[in-house]
C-alpha cells in the first residue's frame, strides 16, 4: 500500500513552544513540505477562506479550545 506524500501542512497550534518545535521538525525532516502555522482558530479562517485559498494537504488543530482534529482537504 502507497503512502500518501504531503506537500503542505497547515498547523494550527496556540502555543508557541509546539509551532517553534514542529517548525524545526519540518525543517530539519521534511524539507519539501510546506508547512503553515496558525496560532489561534481566527487566524486559521482566515487563512482558509483565502485569498489565495490554502492547497493544504493535511490540517492540524491543536488549540486550547478545540479537540484534536485531523482531516485531509479535498482539491
Amino acid at each position: 500500500m502507497a503512502h500518501k506524500i504531503y506537500r503542505h501542512v497547515l498547523l494550527a497550534d496556540d502555543d508557541p513552544d509546539d509551532c517553534d518545535f514542529f517548525s524545526e521538525v519540518f525543517s530539519e525532516n521534511f524539507p519539501e513540505v510546506k508547512l503553515t502555522i496558525s496560532h489561534d482558530g481566527a487566524e486559521l479562517m482566515m487563512l482558509l477562506k483565502g485569498p489565495p485559498k490554502p492547497e493544504a494537504d493535511l490540517i492540524f488543530l491543536r488549540l486550547e479550545h478545540a479537540n484534536f482534529i485531523r482531516c485531509g482537504m479535498s482539491r
